[in-house]
């Protein structure tokens, strides 16, 4: 069961309104999001899931009822099916028109607030007995990899670079994913790696039970001012 990080009675303190009936669902709703968000966040948690440190209890519980709020405001009924809003009054305010919520699948339509009251790096949280990190932590990247990175093709087929090895975090698990023309295939493996991994889609890499692969996608995940370390994710095929 996903967890929810605030109470209808934070949502009702935070907006200065009664909660609406259908708060914990929208609640566990925004919680998702935020977790989406956060998705490579890294702070101590108990068994169930939830932050342990005060700080990130607050500003997790914040963020939470911002996207409520803000989901409430733009017409939405926490699915996201709704857009952004199309006719909408909020007191002596009125928008028309529509602006549509995300297209990218992933994607997460986030509310402004919450940008500024999750958790930041310098809030105090903690990663490992330690300050939240701004990058993907070294202890986490457990294997090995070598990159050949995609330089073209030839007369011959593709080119690659020189071999490098970086450390990374490698799970060989099948998952549908869409390559860099939006064709929907399968990833046979995962690669977290540092955020200044060089690696252009289309790269060859050997794994650590020495499979070599080519690289589907490549994606760099930065959030600054949220305690989102810095990373790359290869899939692979």
């Amino acid at each position: 069961m996903s967890r929810v990080c605030a109470t209808p009675e934070q949502l009702t303190a935070w907006t200065g309104n009664p909660a609406p009936a259908d708060a914990e669902r929208l609640l566990a709703r925004a919680s998702e999001d935020i977790d989406d968000a956060l998705n490579w966040a890294v702070y101590l948690t108990d068994d169930a899931g939830m932050p342990t440190d005060p700080t990130i209890i607050a500003a997790l519980r914040d963020a939470v009822c911002a996207q409520v709020e803000y989901q409430l405001a733009t017409g939405d009924d926490g699915t996201g099916a709704a857009g952004r809003w199309d006719s909408v009054s909020i007191g002596p305010v009125a928008l028309s028109g529509r602006k549509d919520g995300p297209t990218t699948p992933g994607e997460v339509d986030l509310a402004p607030p919450p940008h500024r009251t999750a958790p930041r790096p310098h809030e105090g949280g903690t990663a490992a007995g330690g300050d939240l990190v701004s990058r993907v932590p070294d202890w986490l990247l457990r294997h090995e990899v070598a990159v050949e990175p995609y330089l073209g093709t030839s007369a011959y087929g593709p080119r690659y670079g020189p071999a490098a090895t970086a450390p990374a975090l490698v799970s060989q698990t099948v998952k549908r994913v869409r390559d860099r023309t939006g064709a929907e295939t399968v990833s046979t493996a995962q690669i977290i790696a540092a955020p200044d991994l060089t690696c252009p889609t289309g790269s060859r890499i050997t794994l650590p039970d020495g499979r070599k692969t080519i690289a589907l996608t490549v994606a760099h995940h930065t959030a600054p001012g949220l305690p989102v370390p810095a990373s790359t994710e290869v899939m692979c095929e």
